[in-house]
């Protein structure tokens, strides 16, 4: 079932289509028109005399303002997650305007060092993760994708969730889809969830008993659950597979009807395999019903039923071709989510008196407006998105408006920001009704928001360093000292290692062409008529039956030999069996989508061995001046071997929103607290011993320095080493060392000058003021 050399031609050159079009789609969304910022003035200094009146009350102190060398290398860190380049931070310190710090504000909220930074603090609260595996990584890439374009597009926030909750459909025409499939196959987990990140309220507890710290009852929280209950994370099945399944479940019955009446010796025998149905059905009065009409007392009835499943399990009716569809759609087994609205049912055990189990609860709020029988009309999605995000609801804007103040000063106004009770009391009370009320005028512009805190003259006082004690309430007399997040270490290393860091996306173009294969193979699927699409699964059959069944009798076989203990014939079997399916797949893809896999795999391969590097290369060198020709061939083979020893070495310098999402254990970013995501902000910013052991182990400080980085090249242009130790500091730290510091590390480049260089970066990376955003 191979596919001839025209074909072949054919798919590769709509492949490459696809490949073009995905380029194209990166240069289209790498151009945003970008509004302008709201002006907050008012609010900003609205939020200043509050808490210079909270401070007041409480007898403190507000700490002294920040340097103009102290709000550039932060609002960096803030507003877009790294440092800033000793460029950029020249560029900000030599401009006299004295309005600078409110445009740097809204340049950086406007860039997309902004997109990184805060898909980062999306993605930890999102749980956004690849464990979907292999055939998941277009979801990801599509879900991913749709938050990164809803920040940089700066979607209103609650526009931006009410998409999430209420997103169904395939990934590639709705990117928000992968929310659902994020909890594929936990629906109830997935309500919890939701209502934990958008109203801050935890409900798990409620799942299984009556909250026993809050006032949620388990009703409370099926009622809820029975609004997101109907959604279907799966398979992108279009119209022919609901209609291959609609006439498979046909003759699968009436298959089953055959077995049962060749067993049983009765027409019409029912098969049942559900024990509480059984026994459901001889409780009822009901003279009707088969089993009754035919005489048959419950132990007879079972007795029959065992034996025809017997048979059924033996021959497995319909199966083959039940998997066959399966593996056709296989590609697209993460690409849709369908929505049929259906009540959630109480659980079996379900122990208190005012309903029963197995009880279909109707949708209800729990809190705010009622959703009426009307929106429900609409959809349980719709409705239960519109009623979570309406300005109306109690919960909704007071939780995001805390969650920004928090990534902002370090501390909720509340705390947890996720766990609001009847008793949650924020520290400045009059200050969150501002921040509330503020959050809904702005029409939920996020930026706007960040933009009105970061020019707060609080925000840009000293920091807190001190202790905050637990359910103590803090007064802000300056944002709180913290330890840069995992990202932002990793991505201010980037920064002094890879040119323009924040555009620096090499694996966007082929996440995008993911996305569009997913596409293509669905719409070739679409494309066959019925009958077109019944007549290649019938020709498919005589091939994969065969298949199949020989894949049966190995693993039987493997079984054997592993409790045998025998290795070669278990590993000639595991051989076999890969073979198998490997041949059996290639038909499959051939027949189902005209080979377009198989042609993508040629142009992945193409693109693997053209291109050995996803990092930026310097690919023309100019030779200095004055050389001799043997010198310049020197000179010039010398830099080539720097360059692909740079070039090694950096491959995955970009930043930590461009890596997969989480990295693996062991990685700098998993070392340094990143989130797993799998729970919700799982992040941690602890020290602890591996780190010491990254940074002292790893080759960064060898990157760092080298002749191809950032500092390296800035390095490679200084006469001396008071020069150098100056290019570190500003580089590293966003200022120039004092005296006392100079004139220390110039006797360490004096006593050591082979290692002096790494010594002082070395050093300096170590410190508190590298890893602190103060």
């Amino acid at each position: 079932m191979g596919i001839n050399r025209r074909q072949n031609e054919l798919i590769l050159m709509k492949t490459c289509l696809f490949k073009s079009f995905a380029a194209l789609l990166l240069v289209l969304t790498a151009t945003h028109i970008q509004a302008d910022l709201q002006d907050t003035t008012a609010e900003s200094r609205e939020i200043d005399k509050l808490i210079k009146q909270g401070l007041r009350e409480n007898e403190l102190q507000q700490n002294g303002s920040i340097s103009d060398q102290q709000f550039v290398r932060r609002i960096y860190l803030a507003a877009i997650g790294r440092i800033p380049t000793a460029d950029e931070a020249k560029e900000f310190l030599d401009d006299p305007a004295t309005n600078k710090r409110d445009v740097l504000i809204d340049k950086l909220l406007q860039s997309e060092g902004y997109v990184s930074h805060f898909y980062n603090y999306w993605a930890d609260i999102l749980r956004i993760n690849n464990k979907l595996g292999r055939s998941g990584k277009a979801n990801e890439y599509a879900y991913k994708h749709w938050v990164k374009d809803s920040l940089r597009d700066n979607k209103p926030y609650d526009q931006m969730v009410r998409e999430l909750v209420a997103s169904e459909g395939n990934n590639w025409e709705n990117g928000a889809t992968g929310y659902y499939q994020r909890d594929r196959g936990m629906p109830l987990d997935n309500m919890a969830n939701t209502v934990r990140i958008f109203l801050g309220t935890r409900l798990e507890c409620a799942q299984c008993h009556d909250h026993p710290f809050d006032k949620w009852s388990q009703t409370d929280f099926f009622h809820m659950a029975s609004f997101t209950y109907g959604v279907r994370p799966g398979y992108a099945g279009g119209d022919n597979r609901r209609l291959y399944s609609k006439s498979g479940k046909k003759e699968y019955a009436e298959q089953i009807r055959k077995v049962a009446e060749q067993v049983t010796g009765m027409k019409n025998f029912p098969v049942s395999s559900n024990d509480r149905q059984i026994k459901k059905l001889f409780a009822s009065d009901n003279r009707k019903l088969v089993q009754k009409r035919q005489g048959l007392s419950e132990e007879k009835y079972r007795e029959l039923n065992a034996r025809v499943q017997a048979v059924i399990k033996k021959k497995r009716p319909g199966q083959a071709t039940r998997k066959l569809i399966s593996d056709i759609y296989k590609p697209l087994q993460y690409a849709a989510v369908d929505v049929n609205d259906r009540d959630a049912k109480l659980p079996h055990d379900y122990q208190y008196d005012d309903a029963e189990p197995h009880q279909a609860m109707a949708p209800e709020t729990m809190f705010g407006g009622e959703i009426t029988a009307a929106d429900l009309k609409e959809g349980y999605l719709p409705a239960y998105a519109k009623w979570m995000t309406s300005k109306d609801n109690p919960r909704f804007s007071k939780v995001i408006a805390n969650r920004l103040w928090k990534q902002v000063f370090g501390v909720g106004q509340f705390e947890p920001v996720d766990q609001i009770t009847d008793h949650t009391k924020a520290a400045n009370p009059e200050l969150m009704e501002l921040l509330e009320q503020s959050m809904k005028d702005l029409d939920y512009d996020m930026k706007s928001f960040l933009a009105m805190l970061f020019k707060t003259k609080a925000w840009q006082r000293q920091p807190f360093a001190g202790e905050i004690a637990p359910a103590t309430p803090f007064h802000f007399p300056g944002p709180k000292l913290q330890r840069m997040s995992a990202e932002q270490i990793w991505d201010s290393i980037v920064t002094l290692v890879t040119a323009d860091a924040d555009n620096f996306q090499p694996s966007k173009a082929k996440e995008l062409a993911a996305i569009e294969r997913e596409a293509e193979l669905y719409d070739t699927l679409e494309s066959k008529s019925p009958q077109e699409f019944r007549a290649m699964v019938d020709d498919l059959s005589a091939t994969v039956n065969v298949a199949y069944a020989r894949q049966t009798e190995i693993r039987d076989e493997f079984l054997k030999a592993k409790q045998d203990e025998d290795v070669t014939r278990a590993r000639k079997l595991a051989t076999e069996l890969k073979s198998i399916s490997k041949d059996m797949n290639r038909a499959i893809s051939s027949a189902a989508y005209g080979g377009i896999e198989s042609a993508d795999m040629m142009m992945m391969d193409a693109k693997k061995k053209r291109t050995k590097t996803r990092t930026p290369r310097k690919l023309r060198l100019e030779v200095p001046k004055g050389l001799s020709k043997q010198q310049a061939r020197e000179w010039y083979k010398k830099q080539k071997a720097a360059i692909a020893q740079y070039n090694n070495m950096a491959n995955n310098m970009m930043r930590a929103s461009e890596l997969p999402t989480p990295a693996p254990r062991g990685h700098f970013l998993r070392e340094f607290g990143q989130s797993d995501r799998e729970l919700i902000q799982n992040a941690n910013d602890g020290a602890s011993v591996p780190q010491a052991l990254q940074l002292m182990n790893s080759r960064i400080y060898e990157l760092l320095t080298h002749s191809q980085s950032i500092l390296g090249k800035a390095l490679a242009t200084c006469d001396s080493p008071k020069e150098e130790i100056t290019a570190i500091y500003e580089h590293m730290l966003t200022r120039r060392p004092t005296r006392t510091e100079t004139d220390r590390l110039v006797r360490v480049y004096e006593s050591n000058p082979h290692t002096a260089r790494a010594t002082t970066v070395w050093a300096l990376l170590n410190t508190q003021q590298f890893l602190f955003a103060e």
